[in-house]
């Protein structure tokens, strides 16, 4: 910014540089001295505002992280108990819920009393509830189906159906601190096969079954 000086000899106009104020100098027309003005007085120029736009933005990615990391939290807490329940199968050691007390006595007396219709529905129901371990285990409906489609019910359905319950019986029971001595029926069901050992069999099969209710109401108890 240059100071206006004005020769009192000559009259001409001379413009002072800052680091000139409050100095003498020369006019250059006509060599008289000259005095100049000093700045004070005068305000100086306001120093350029200050740009806050880069600070504004890291508050605003400050905030923007903050829920960002709340809601990975959260979304931790949801899946623990979901990973938890996918090691044990059911949820955690087998989700028992569904399981229910019945008398291994009432097992025998309605299987002799319907024949076959009562340990048809008993066991496709054991099967629904009993917790998924397997990708494979059946359901009510799937274990329903592969009891009572012809062919398919006496090739392999049957033959699953009685064994892998036996089998799902025992891994719980393993999980929950009991012994897994729930025998498997292949036996009972191959001397099925032959008129000379059908009643035997049969008989086996019966024990069987409530065998089967007497260890799902063990594992019931342990819930209670």
């Amino acid at each position: 910014m240059a100071i206006s000086v004005t020769c009192d000899n000559c009259g001409k106009t001379l413009n002072a540089k800052d680091e000139w104020a409050g100095k003498k100098v020369r006019c250059p027309g006509c060599q008289n001295v000259l005095s100049v003005p000093s700045l004070q007085g005068k305000a100086p120029p306001p120093a350029p505002a200050k740009m806050a736009a880069p600070r504004k933005a890291r508050d605003e990615d400050e905030d923007m992280d903050q829920p960002v990391a709340k809601r990975r939290r959260d979304e931790d807490e949801d899946e623990a108990p979901r990973k938890k329940a996918k090691r044990g199968g059911g949820g955690g050691e087998g989700d028992l819920s569904k399981l229910k007390e019945f008398s291994p006595g009432m097992v025998l007396l309605l299987a002799l009393v319907t024949g076959g219709l009562f340990p048809l529905f008993w066991m496709t129901s054991l099967h629904g509830n009993l917790p998924q371990e397997r990708d494979d285990d059946p359901g009510f409906g799937k274990s329903l189906f592969l009891l009572l489609c012809p062919v398919v019910n006496l090739f392999y359905g049957i033959w699953f159906v009685y064994r892998r319950l036996a089998f799902r019986i025992n891994d719980l029971r393993e999980k929950h601190g009991q012994e897994p001595d729930l025998a498997d029926p292949l036996v009972s069901m191959l001397l099925m096969l032959f008129p000379c050992t059908m009643p035997i069999g049969y008989i086996m099969i019966l024990l069987w079954m409530m065998n089967v209710q007497t260890k799902v109401n063990e594992l019931v108890q342990t819930q209670s």
